[in-house]
């Protein structure tokens, strides 16, 4: 119920917790890292660029799940990116960007879609090109093996 603590017992604590401060510090201090990229607040030589990444786009509003969106919902995103001044860019853009200094609109945004399916193609370009805009598609190399033993033409591909 009662804890004494000698003084001897305390001092050595207090030495232990310094020593592992000024450890931490001097590693901090010392390591050669840059630890300025973790500022947040710092965009000197930065932009700041959303990415807006979908996995897959479903025409069944009840096949909705944590990975697929519906045509409309992504047709809605792209309305509000246009009416608030965001332009789409490219990775090759945002790579010329970080090598050369070409710069980017004043208000980037990247859409990404990953896993490459055909639904991607199927209803994503048709909304792409109506608010001429852009997007990254990565492919999956594995899945072009399979999907192409299917029909090809399946949107839920």
């Amino acid at each position: 119920m009662y804890h004494c603590f000698s003084g001897k017992r305390f001092l050595k604590l207090i030495v232990i917790d310094i020593t592992i401060i000024a450890m931490v510090v001097g590693f901090i201090k010392f390591s050669g890292i840059d630890w300025s990229a973790l500022d947040y607040e710092s965009e000197k030589d930065g932009i700041f660029l959303p990415v807006i990444m979908y996995h897959s786009i479903v025409d069944d509003s009840s096949k909705i799940n944590q990975y697929t969106v519906t045509p409309e919902i992504i047709e809605n995103d792209m309305k509000y990116l246009k009416n608030q001044g965001f332009e789409t860019v490219l990775t090759e853009e945002l790579l010329q960007y970080i090598e050369n200094d070409v710069p980017l609109p004043e208000k980037p945004v990247m859409i990404t879609l990953d896993d490459g399916f055909y639904n991607n193609f199927c209803y994503l370009v048709p909304l792409l090109e109506k608010y001429d805009m852009k997007a990254v598609i990565s492919v999956v190399g594995e899945f072009v093996d399979s999907a192409s033993q299917r029909d090809a033409h399946v949107p839920e591909y």
